[in-house]
């Protein structure tokens, strides 16, 4: 873990109102029909000056609208016109945060590190608040309602997808290479079939169990010490690999 790629509650107090620096709010949980129901939420409570950005919904501002499958890595078109509508440019310093909800797909962390890991690899200058809206709340941090308007930029980003995805022959590839590995973070109950959201229970044949949840402190984008997190990757031996595929 890299504290490059995550800021502080006190740090966000500091530089709220830094022009450089633009706050997604990218909390989410979904109803039967794959759209995210936060956003009343946000407007009755958020960080002052948090633009809406809705990553949770199916097709939401960071999945592909013309693929057949949910949360596609969308074309970089997409992503550009995505910062500029939230007034991002080059050089700003994008917050991403969220809050947790106690419903289906409601943790915010999850939210968070999909929405960074995307930003990240299409050149998009991003961290991920730590501790999220809970512990910004709980150290009695100012918040505001109602919606947040910018001015548009005109946002130019770069399609580092290739460092970040796999396709099929990829996990194949890393599933017969000994020196590598194929990582299931799901829960340990959806690894081994006994949960499932997905037409096939179970998991791809060879890979390892490393639920995500162990490596999240709080209930939003909290995490563990660098040192706990290292224990965990131990266990399945992740820092030896050569090269890691997750899903």
């Amino acid at each position: 873990m890299s504290d490059r790629f995550l800021v502080t509650t006190e740090w966000l107090a500091a530089h709220l109102d830094d022009d450089g620096v633009r706050i997604l709010d990218v909390s989410g949980f979904l109803d039967d029909a794959g759209a995210n129901q936060a956003h009343d939420a946000y407007l009755a409570e958020h960080v002052p000056g948090a633009v809406w950005f809705d990553v949770t919904s199916t097709h939401g501002e960071l999945s592909d609208p013309t693929s057949s499958l949910s949360w596609t890595w969308p074309p970089l078109e997409q992503i550009d016109a995505a910062m500029s509508c939230a007034g991002v440019e080059r050089d700003t310093t994008v917050v991403i945060m969220a809050r947790t909800f106690d419903r289906a797909l409601g943790l915010g962390t999850m939210w968070c590190t999909r929405t960074w890991w995307t930003l990240h690899h299409s050149g998009v200058r991003c961290a991920i608040l730590e501790g999220g809206l809970e512990r910004w709340r709980s150290e009695e941090r100012p918040t505001e309602s109602g919606p947040v308007s910018v001015t548009p930029t005109a946002f130019a980003g770069e399609d580092r997808r290739d460092e970040a995805i796999a396709d099929r022959h990829d996990v194949e590839a890393t599933l017969a290479d000994g020196a590598s590995c194929v990582i299931d973070a799901l829960p340990e109950a959806s690894f081994t079939g006994e949960r499932s959201n997905y037409a096939r229970p179970g998991h791809i044949t060879g890979a390892e169990n490393l639920p995500y949840s162990r490596f999240v402190a709080e209930p939003t984008a909290a995490f563990v010490s660098v040192d706990e997190a290292r224990e965990l990757f131990d266990r399945t031996r992740v820092l030896d690999r050569e090269r890691v595929v997750l899903y």
